[in-house]
């Protein structure tokens, strides 16, 4: 009796892979943390077609469209689909403005990819941003559709959120995110080791003194010191490209020591923002950075200024 309850009770006892996945799926993971990052994204996006002149950022033929060839899957690109740039971009402004809002991420995640992808398409000045924002804002459409809140800001789930084979799709295609930013690091940091400006320590004397993407003129005076030492500038070249490299390592990190990262890597590309005048890419940055490093499942919290603060409302007696 007592083999048979044994041997009874192993055939119960689940395998580590299924009680592994259990765990994992145990807590939902489309909270605000990915939340953030397509609002983040889409507040770089829009802020790029919103405030540069069309003729900034794409070449017009005669007829008012972008100079290139719509053929083949460019073809899809909504500055080719749209009669004219001044229509494509409003409304790609729309769609920006509501993933920016987090107003149904289920229905927004296809358009907002198809924007980001057009500008990518179509633009004749992007940058590493604007890739890396067409394909976080690809990676992550399946987390979208899974997602049925009506505001990725808010609290809640939905049916398909709240079963484990949903739980698993939405965990594997974030995992992806984490995996693109690892590589992207990875590649920075590695090419960097190969060029002989950032070998010697001097790359960062001439990207701060670029004409165009070099720190603005007001800043200039406090960089100037930084500029003529020559050991403070290895420092921050050096600690760059190991930084980078760290970053790319956070793949096999624990929860703790990639939250602790989080804000490490939000003041470096702060200060890649100010001092080369890359907006919009450290936003985009930032946004793959929140995916990445913070934990899904651990929605992110109001600064305490606003989680404390309430307006006092003093009703007056008068008449009663």
């Amino acid at each position: 009796m007592l083999r048979s309850d044994t041997a009874l009770t192993r055939l119960q006892t689940p395998w580590p892979t299924e009680v592994w996945l259990r765990v994992l799926v145990a807590h939902n993971p489309l909270t605000n943390v990915y939340g953030a990052a397509r609002s983040l994204i889409a507040l770089a996006a829009l802020l790029t077609l919103a405030l540069n002149p069309l003729d900034n950022l794409f070449v017009r033929t005669s007829a008012g469209t972008a100079s290139m060839k719509c053929e083949g899957f460019t073809a899809t690109s909504l500055y080719c689909v749209a009669p004219s740039l001044e229509l494509g971009r409003i409304i790609a402004v729309l769609v920006l403005s509501l993933v920016l809002v987090g107003i149904s991420p289920r229905w927004t995640a296809v358009p907002f990819w198809w924007v980001l992808l057009s500008y990518q398409q179509s633009a004749s000045t992007i940058e590493g941003g604007d890739q890396v924002a067409s394909i976080v804002a690809l990676l992550i459409i399946v987390p979208s559709i899974i997602d049925g809140r009506w505001n990725h800001w808010l609290p809640g789930g939905s049916k398909l959120a709240d079963t484990e084979t949903g739980r698993l799709l939405a965990l594997s295609f974030l995992f992806m995110v984490r995996l693109q930013a690892s590589i992207i690091y990875l590649v920075a940091g590695v090419a960097k080791v190969a060029e002989t400006d950032w070998q010697n320590g001097t790359a960062l004397y001439y990207w701060m003194g670029h004409p165009v993407f070099g720190a603005p003129g007001w800043l200039q005076p406090f960089l100037t010191p930084i500029q003529q030492s020559a050991t403070i500038l290895a420092l921050l070249s050096w600690g760059t490209i190991a930084f980078e490299i760290a970053l790319a390592f956070m793949l096999f990190a624990t929860a703790r020591v990639r939250l602790v990262m989080l804000p490490l890597a939000v003041v470096f590309h702060l200060g890649i923002a100010l001092t080369m005048g890359l907006t919009s890419f450290s936003m985009v940055m930032i946004a793959l950075n929140i995916v990445s490093l913070h934990p899904w499942d651990s929605p992110l919290r109001r600064p305490k200024l606003f989680s404390t603060w309430r307006p006092k409302i003093r009703l007056s007696r008068r008449g009663a």
